[in-house]
């Protein structure tokens, strides 16, 4: 994804091609590609960024719950997905706060 971010951004800083066209063309949200040519062109690059929320949990814990729900659907435990909300919502609950805190940290 990020490859074709670079390709875009090049389209519109360097090709001087409009920002509507380009997003269409790679398949990249107009305001996305908006914010990756207002960093480039302010000489931060063309890069990843974490944009959004926080998470809420570690990558251990996401790694932990992963686990847990694809040995279900291997056991032909199916979960629907209000199920494995309840799942996940519980192991959230069950965890003390300053644990999942450390990833946002």
């Amino acid at each position: 994804m990020l490859t074709l971010t670079v390709f875009a951004v090049k389209a519109v800083l360097i090709d001087q091609r409009p920002k509507k066209s380009v997003a269409k063309q790679y398949g990249i949200r107009r305001q996305t590609l908006q914010d990756y040519v207002k960093r480039a062109s302010a000489g931060d690059g063309v890069k990843k960024c974490h944009i959004g929320w926080p998470t809420t949990l570690t990558n251990d814990q996401e790694a932990e719950l992963s686990h847990v729900l694809i040995s279900m659907a291997n056991k032909m435990f199916g979960l629907s997905p209000k199920v494995a909300r309840k799942l996940v919502f519980s192991y959230c609950e069950i965890k003390p706060s300053s644990e999942r805190k450390e990833k946002t940290t």
